[in-house]
């Protein structure tokens, strides 16, 4: 186990041994978004429409840097967003590990008005 620093947090994640060197030389830092927050670092692709050259800004998140995503899954951390070890990440389902976030969230159904 060890740990990347966040360049705008006093906090660090965490990642395993093996990989670390791989992710060490990035600038990771903690980003908010509605499904919670994330260590992510930031980079740029070049991309080619029309013969016309242009700059893409990605924004790539750890955890899914460390585990690979099956399409239609989505990346669960059992001990924390901080945590990004493959240990500590399990492949699940969209949406049934979102009720750990405790926010409620409507179906079309349920909405009260």
């Amino acid at each position: 186990m060890k740990f990347l620093p966040l360049s705008n947090s006093h906090e660090q994640a965490i990642v395993d041994d093996d990989i670390w060197l791989r992710f060490c030389g990035y600038k990771w830092r903690l980003k908010q978004s509605g499904a919670g927050p994330y260590v992510v670092r930031t980079t740029h692709i070049w991309e080619y429409k029309d013969r016309k050259k242009g700059r893409k800004t990605v924004t790539l998140r750890l955890h899914r840097e460390v585990m690979p995503c099956p399409e239609g899954k989505e990346i669960h951390h059992k001990h924390g967003y901080l945590d990004n070890r493959r240990e500590s990440l399990e492949v699940v389902d969209p949406g049934p590990h979102r009720s750990d976030s405790g926010k409620k969230r409507w179906t079309k159904e349920e909405v009260p008005f």
